[in-house]
């Protein structure tokens, strides 16, 4: 196994790269899918690779991989239906979790993206990564909070 590979496979890369997925298509089948494609995509594009920020760059790969999968549908993989996401432990949490979920549906795939990658990332590794100005970065991230914490009841 070489550098590359080390760096790609590696475990502190592997969790931001399931929360991406995840966030993006809100189904833990789907984001599984997503997380091998873009695996295999970063695999076949190894020589493209410029050896700096393999996060970020692994990063695009899943979002566009996304994109891609979503152009050929013509279709989003948002639902009606709230998926069960806690299978154990207290009702209360599981609640939440489920609420989480459902208004992560109702946003817009951007949002939902964003409110992931400000999980593992700050507004300028964001901005550089949606090639969005800073300030537009900010402005979304905020909006996009917003709209989850009035979905969720914490905001009015």
């Amino acid at each position: 196994m070489d550098k590359f590979e080390r760096e790609l496979f590696s475990e502190e890369l592997k969790p931001r790269l399931w929360r991406r997925c995840f966030a993006l298509t809100t189904d833990e089948e789907t984001a599984k899918d997503l997380m091998q494609d873009t695996y295999l995509k970063a695999m076949e594009n190894k020589e493209k690779f410029d050896g700096k920020h393999i996060d970020r760059w692994v990063l695009t790969i899943c979002r566009n991989k996304f994109l891609d999968n979503q152009r050929k549908k013509k279709e989003y993989l948002l639902g009606d239906d709230i998926r069960e996401i806690a299978t154990s432990g207290d009702e209360n949490l599981e609640s939440v979790k489920r609420d989480l979920l459902y208004c992560m549906e109702k946003l817009e795939t951007i949002e939902r993206e964003l409110m992931s990658m400000i999980i593992d990332s700050n507004y300028r590794h964001i901005a550089e990564e949606l090639d969005l100005s800073l300030a537009n970065t900010r402005v979304k991230v905020h909006r996009a909070r917003e709209k989850l914490g009035k979905c969720m009841g914490i905001v009015q």
